[in-house]
């Protein structure tokens, strides 16, 4: 039977039996045709639709066969014609078919970022789980994502056929994010262990030539780039609802987030700096802001629960990841006035901070949240300021923050002092100041001989108009 929108048969154990036959015969028949008759066509740049090749209409059947072929709904395991179609297609993916793994790239479905918390193929998987999607129909999309993975991961799979499908996969994750349906608690959440390796190969691809015939590649990458600084952004601002970063990947896999931020500065490129930038900027105050403002009086959903150890844990990973922003756009940015800005919000936020703590000791107050906040605001201000001293603009960089620094180097923590302390000595400020001096005596200079010769220039200029006259007259 069918379910509610038609996408999924469960069969009887006979046609099950029929259907497993099947799908072993076609894969006797590929082997056998694979270097002629069904040997794969080219995929190019330019995108030509559905080849209507054997070897695209050989995928089309055994899309159809592997479909067909559910069992139990709630079985965890494929069956054994899913799992003969699985490889059929996997192998027919290393032949070099285009169409054999966009198949499997579109069977995957959103196995990369949703069902985080149990997805149908793990052990920890729940039947409670499934809601809208049967356990079988996950169990599939996991399976041809692993395979999707690994065929990323083989350097003999074509790298224009893995640039075709990294674009789907991050259209695909695109097109779930912007979509108001996403609000179950667990969708949304990478599964960093599939989606990784596809992401690092896909810019390791996108970056390089691979064989995209000239005046083609160009074009065709730029709108990749602006993909992937889109699921970029959706990464490191998971969610407009405060409510949800407690669930999310964000706020859990802060090395995998740190990966993803250090192979988008590395691989994109330069004419992207501003794009990437302004979403690191997004991402550092977010961070930074969820690390401050986290408290266990926010977790009153009854099915979450924090006690500090996990608070503090969440704490550190949203440093982390606000680490890894900043970091990233020092290394892309460094001589940004973006840079420049965020740096000066975040010492402010320092500053201020301080100020609430002595306040409240002055009347003798015990504000637990307030003394963490206090507490992250040094520790991201102690970042900024060891950033800013490997900046190869440090003195344009130290001056604009100038009045800030001096401020933290009266901080309660001694390292705060130090750093801050560190990156004013760092400057040569007596060779500031006189080439400043200097400056402004010879723009003096400059003034002074601007008006000589607009002085000299006025004259002329009556004098040539006196010749004029003189001329018209016949003098």
């Amino acid at each position: 039977h069918y379910d509610g929108d038609g996408s999924t048969v469960y069969v009887e154990s006979a046609l099950l039996q029929l259907l497993t036959k099947l799908s072993g015969g076609l894969s006797k028949l590929y082997e056998c045709c694979k270097e002629n008759e069904m040997a794969p066509p080219r995929l190019f740049s330019k995108k030509e639709g559905r080849s209507t090749s054997l070897d695209s209409r050989m995928v089309h059947t055994v899309a159809l066969v592997m479909k067909s072929s559910f069992g139990d709904p709630k079985s965890k395991y494929l069956t054994q014609a899913q799992r003969a179609c699985l490889d059929l297609l996997k192998g027919m993916s290393l032949g070099g078919s285009v169409s054999a793994f966009d198949e499997l790239a579109s069977f995957s479905g959103n196995a990369y970022y949703l069902y985080k918390s149990g997805y149908a193929g793990e052990n920890n998987a729940d039947d409670s789980a499934a809601n809208d999607i049967s356990i079988a129909s996950r169990s599939l999309e996991f399976e041809c994502a692993k395979v999707v993975a690994e065929l990323f991961m083989n350097e003999s799979v074509d790298s224009l056929a893995k640039l075709h499908v990294f674009e789907a996969i991050l259209a695909s994750f695109i097109k779930m994010r912007a979509s108001e349906k996403v609000t179950k608690v667990d969708e949304g959440a990478l599964r960093y262990d599939l989606f990784l390796p596809i992401f690092c190969k896909g810019l390791e691809v996108v970056s390089s030539d691979c064989g995209i015939p000239q005046g083609d590649g160009d074009e065709n990458n730029d709108g990749i780039w602006v993909k992937v600084i889109s699921v970029l952004s959706y990464i490191l601002i998971p969610y407009n609802d405060d409510s949800k970063w407690r669930t999310s990947s964000y706020a859990t896999d802060p090395q995998e987030v740190e990966a993803v931020i250090n192979l988008c500065v590395e691989k994109l490129p330069a004419k992207f700096n501003e794009d990437v930038g302004s979403v690191l900027i997004k991402g550092a105050e977010n961070s930074a802001k969820i690390s401050r403002d986290c408290r266990a009086s926010d977790m009153d959903d009854s099915t979450i629960t924090m006690n500090n150890e996990d608070l503090s844990t969440l704490r550190r990973n949203c440093l982390k990841i606000f680490q890894a922003c900043f970091g990233g756009l020092c290394n892309s940015q460094p001589t940004s006035q973006m840079l420049i800005s965020l740096s000066e919000t975040l010492l402010k936020g320092a500053v201020d901070g301080a100020a609430q703590t002595a306040s409240m000791k002055e009347h003798n107050k015990n504000d637990f949240d307030a003394r963490i906040r206090t507490d992250i605001d040094v520790e991201v201000a102690l970042f900024v300021c060891e950033s800013i001293r490997k900046l190869p603009n440090l003195e344009e960089v130290a001056i604009s923050l100038f009045p800030w620094l001096c401020k933290l180097t009266r901080s309660d923590s001694a390292a705060l002092r130090t750093e801050a302390g560190a990156v004013i000595s760092s400057v040569d400020l007596v060779g500031v100041i006189e080439r400043a001096q200097e400056a402004e005596a010879r723009a003096a200079i400059a003034e002074k001989r601007y008006e000589k010769l607009l002085a000299e220039a006025n004259a002329i200029k009556e004098e040539n108009d006196e010749l004029k006259r003189q001329a018209m007259l016949g003098i």
